[in-house]
């Protein structure tokens, strides 16, 4: 599910399809998260699939530690990469703003934050801090602490979201109460999206 100021519209510097803040989003907002629409498919179900739907899936989808596939709902599945990221991800529990978001501006995540695995892939982002050649290993690392710094923000920025995350993140609960999940509960992604290993050379 997207944060309601946030919109699917074609990006120029990726030419495809991206998310746009079609207003303001203060930096602590929660811009994504998994609603219990979203489709989830386990092993057993997805042999029983056509080739092209489970093609489809795995195309947009995540493979979870149990081995399910999940397809976020909405166009959450649309974030483009960039090495300097406004939108920091915990799995596929949430995604928060790293910093203010300007109105037009495009959301972007670091895709190596959100996956559990070794994996390296080549990089044409275009920041200025671009790496090139970037590894789930080092960027998770040096991530970390924009990671924990942005989760103290969320209990004091209003979140349009409350609603659907207090009925299905378990994370989003433990923030509010004051606690901080283990890391096995806000990396919640196994392994790379297809979509990844196809456009970017990404490595396992």
């Amino acid at each position: 599910m997207l944060h309601p100021g946030v919109v699917p519209q074609f990006s120029d510097r990726y030419q495809g399809l991206g998310l746009f803040a079609r207003s303001r989003i203060p930096e602590g907002t929660i811009v994504w998260h998994p609603s219990l629409d979203s489709m989830c498919i386990s092993p057993e179900q997805a042999g029983k699939l056509r080739k092209m739907t489970y093609e489809w899936l795995e195309e947009l989808g995540y493979r979870l530690k149990n081995n399910d596939l999940i397809l976020p709902a909405g166009w959450s599945c649309l974030f483009n990469h960039s090495c300097a990221p406004n939108v920091v991800d915990y799995g596929v529990d949430f995604g928060i703003a790293a910093r203010d978001i300007d109105k037009g501006e495009e959301l972007l995540i670091a895709y190596s934050t959100f996956v559990c695995n070794i994996f390296r892939m080549e990089c044409k982002c275009g920041a200025a801090n671009c790496r090139h050649v970037i590894s789930s290993t080092e960027e998770g690392r040096r991530h970390r602490p924009l990671r924990y710094e942005r989760l103290d923000l969320v209990r004091d920025v209003f979140q349009p979201l409350h609603g659907s995350l207090a009925a299905s993140s378990r994370s989003y609960a433990q923030l509010l109460d004051g606690r901080r999940g283990a890391e096995v509960d806000v990396f919640s992604v196994c392994d790379v999206p297809r979509r990844l290993a196809a456009n970017t050379n990404a490595t396992q």
